[in-house]
């Protein structure tokens, strides 16, 4: 316990006048003080939950929710929206500059397996092309003619069209986020029953975010991205981040979103950025998946947001 962080309330703070809502509103501080405890194995902070030692703790595997089913002292609280995970290609040299390769791993993969095989329980996962969640005011469901739609026939064939003389594809992965690599695996098996082939490359997380910087380096890798956000923030549509999706249409849709204040036209304009996505296939969205936050009873007022908080929480 001699390793945290301590925030105490502090009394001379005046929180707004208006009511609570979500982020926005009045944040009042019911409890004296706050302890952030760094546990780095899930399970532990789980078991810390439901024996008492901790209030509150997240980003807990799904394996682990059945343990709060038949607690009368703690809850697993499912976190929806959360993150949708994609593999992202390197579009500025090597293989996944032609397009028709790119389109091959899409038409070779079944997302739900892979889904399956990075998160497991199905109630921690959701199919679908967006990139805003449904619970959002920018969800499209642009992009679902081709989403999942595995066809490996059609995925040899254009193979053969863009003339893969079966160079081993470089897939930067890592195990410090277990479903990062497990659903390279499923990857690497899907898409060499259809002709390519896979070198998967594991190493740490600081290595993978050095290595996918540099376009010599790999040809894909897997990350997150917030579906709860206004998707004009992707920082994958910034043609310098890495992969460099590199695309006029998607610029200009991007410039007019950023300056778009109307939330229709703001709609209309995230379902043409989310078509140019599929059709332009800069990454593949595998799927959204959920968080896990295990929370003790006594916790009141809490608020299951994606980014979560403990003003206008006291315990009961």
């Amino acid at each position: 316990m001699d390793r945290h962080l301590r925030l105490v309330r502090w009394e001379k703070y005046n929180p707004r006048p208006e009511p609570p809502d979500g982020l926005a509103g009045a944040r009042v501080a019911y409890v004296d003080e706050i302890l952030f405890i760094p546990v780095p194995e899930d399970s532990v902070r789980a078991d810390g939950v439901l024996t008492g030692e901790y209030h509150a703790a997240d980003s807990l595997h799904p394996d682990l929710f059945d343990r709060f089913a038949g607690s009368p002292a703690a809850q697993g609280l499912i976190v929806k929206p959360y993150y949708f995970y994609a593999a992202h290609f390197n579009k500025k040299q090597g293989p996944f500059t032609d397009l028709r390769l790119r389109q091959a791993v899409l038409l070779a993969t079944d997302l739900e397996q892979v889904m399956v095989a990075g998160f497991g329980r199905k109630e921690f996962f959701r199919l679908g092309p967006e990139i805003a969640a449904p619970e959002t005011p920018w969800y499209s469901s642009a992009g679902q003619e081709v989403y999942n739609k595995p066809d490996p026939a059609r995925a040899r064939q254009l193979l053969r069209e863009a003339g893969y003389d079966g160079r081993p594809i470089r897939w930067l992965t890592t195990k410090e986020y277990p479903y990062n690599y497990n659903m390279a695996l499923s990857f690497k098996d899907q898409l060499e029953k259809v002709g390519f082939k896979v070198d998967l490359q594991v190493m740490d997380w600081a290595t993978l975010v050095r290595r996918r910087s540099d376009p010599n380096e790999y040809d894909v890798f897997i990350t997150n991205h917030a579906t709860f956000l206004n998707p004009v923030r992707q920082v994958y549509l910034d043609a310098s981040w890495p992969g460099w999706w590199v695309s006029e249409r998607k610029d200009r849709v991007h410039r007019q979103l950023m300056a778009e204040f109307d939330l229709t036209k703001q709609k209309q304009l995230v379902e043409e950025l989310q078509r140019i996505q599929w059709e332009e296939l800069p990454n593949i969205k595998c799927g959204e998946a959920f968080g896990l936050i295990g929370l003790r009873k006594e916790v009141q007022n809490f608020a299951n947001y994606p980014k979560w908080f403990f003003w206008n929480v006291w315990l009961g």
